[in-house]
């Protein structure tokens, strides 16, 4: 687990990747058209053991100074994938860089499943 490292005069501050994962995977649950965030194989394995559910569906990867951002989402039937996508990418962007003080070389989306009915159980 790569640590974000920040020095000051007063001393030191780290921010995990897990964290930086949870602020990312809360800002995509902030989307009403996203109807949630899919666990790849890593996940749906290590969920067996208590994984926290605010990181379910984000991957953190990169040096500490220039991170990398995968996430994994099924999207509401009827809304264009592209214009979610990209507002998606630019709200995580913002809010790593705002809160955690991160440089972000890029954020991947890759949808997972279309949910058809109201409660986002089907999926295609």
């Amino acid at each position: 687990m790569a640590l974000q490292t920040i020095k000051n005069e007063a001393g030191m501050i780290q921010i995990s990747d897990h964290a930086l994962a949870a602020l990312a995977g809360i800002t995509a649950r902030q989307f009403p058209e996203i109807v949630a965030l899919e666990p790849g194989l890593v996940d749906d394995l290590t969920s067996m053991f208590g994984k926290d559910p605010n990181t379910v569906g984000v991957r953190i990867t990169g040096k500490a100074d220039e991170l990398t951002v995968e996430l994994y989402i099924r999207v509401r039937h009827g809304v264009r994938i592209p214009d979610v996508a990209l507002r998606l990418q630019e709200k995580v962007r913002t809010a790593l860089e705002t809160y955690a003080d991160v440089t972000v070389v890029a954020i991947h989306i890759f949808v997972q499943g279309i949910a058809f009915d109201e409660a986002g159980e089907d999926e295609e």
